[in-house]
């Protein structure tokens, strides 16, 4: 964290970054950082309690105003000091000052949630959106060493001052009026406004962080050759598997010609029949021969392989291979179950064929 750049781009960055370097370097050399820093927690934690307290009395909301202000002072000021003073100590202060922050966070949306100003169910929405956009900013500020402090011009200053005009307005009417559709709650109406810019922040700086990072750290490209010559020689399995229902056929029409003719001797027609009914164990051939063939056709056209030939039948040729016999397999079971190219010869002319012989 000691080489983070402080992203800071809110409308009062400029003017609030003077009156700081002013304040600081008129403070007495007995406060440091880390006063302010609690200063800052124990003034959130007031603001809550105010909050709470104006349940029963609207005053005590001019209590959160002057917490908000003070708890301004403690956090902007903080860094500041540490900066002016060359005194940093910038993974300290860095882990600090942000889990005090979320601290004070939750002090304040559990007294605004039982202020009965808001909803407690958008209170704690809020509390869960503020903190997933402060995971979101940590992450990016570790991975890619920038603290982002703003979104659309808007920053914990200006959170404050929003949140300090809306207090003084619970005073008069804490609701606001939409016509026909009736009235809500001012801080509800707030709170889901702050919802949607907290959540369209969070993608905003998710799809920004994550692009540049895919441009630091591109994905290796595959080896498309590779794949090319994978999908040919597939290709290549698929249209000779293809064809073998038309040479079935023709084998088909020759077995019939030669079973009527008694042609064949008992042992040369035991053995057509046989190849006959046995169609997948053809197709598992000529797929495992193809496999072999195509494992051998892609190692030369590459860059060849430097291990010996057990290694390279072990590697190579036996996983082609197997692979080459499941799907000449596979695509003749699915040929035999929709075809009849593969039907045998009718057992009457088996039977007439043995008879005769």
């Amino acid at each position: 964290m000691s080489e983070h750049v402080r992203e800071h781009h809110s409308l009062l960055a400029a003017a609030e970054k003077r009156l700081l370097i002013r304040m600081a370097s008129h403070l007495p050399a007995s406060i440091h950082s880390d006063h302010l820093t609690v200063l800052a927690l124990a003034a959130m934690a007031l603001a809550g309690l105010g909050f709470w307290l104006a349940r029963w009395d609207s005053n005590w909301l001019w209590v959160v105003v002057g917490a908000l202000a003070v708890n301004w002072f403690g956090d902007s000021l903080d860094g500041t000091l540490a900066r002016l003073r060359r005194v940093e100590r910038p993974r300290y202060g860095f882990y600090v000052d942000h889990v005090l922050d979320i601290v004070g966070i939750t002090f304040l949306l559990t007294g605004l949630a039982c202020s009965g100003f808001m909803t407690p169910v958008i209170a704690l929405s809020l509390l869960v959106a503020y903190l997933l956009v402060s995971g979101e900013v940590f992450l990016a500020t570790a991975v890619r060493g920038v603290f982002r402090m703003s979104f659309a011009g808007m920053g914990p200053t200006e959170l404050r001052i929003l949140l300090s005009v809306g207090a003084i307005a619970l005073r008069g009417d804490p609701h606001v009026s939409f016509g026909a559709l009736g009235r809500a709650q001012l801080f509800d109406v707030g709170g889901v406004v702050a919802i949607a810019g907290l959540l369209v922040a969070l993608v905003w700086a998710i799809v920004k962080n994550t692009s540049a990072l895919a441009r630091l750290e591109p994905r290796p490209r595959p080896n498309h050759a590779t794949a090319k010559r994978v999908a040919v020689a597939f290709f290549a399995l698929a249209a000779l598997m293809w064809g073998r229902p038309a040479v079935a056929q023709q084998l088909d029409r020759t077995l019939d010609e030669q079973v009527r003719a008694v042609q064949l001797s008992p042992r040369a027609l035991t053995r057509t029949v046989r190849q006959h009914r046995d169609p997948i164990w053809n197709g598992a051939a000529i797929g495992a021969v193809v496999g072999a063939v195509a494992a051998v056709g892609m190692l030369n056209a590459s860059s060849g392989c430097d291990c010996a030939r057990g290694q390279f039948t072990t590697k190579f040729v036996l996983p082609y291979a197997a692979v080459g016999f499941a799907a000449g397999a596979m695509v003749d079971a699915a040929i035999y179950s929709r075809t009849e190219s593969y039907r045998p010869p009718p057992p009457r002319a088996q039977f007439r064929v043995s008879y005769r012989f």
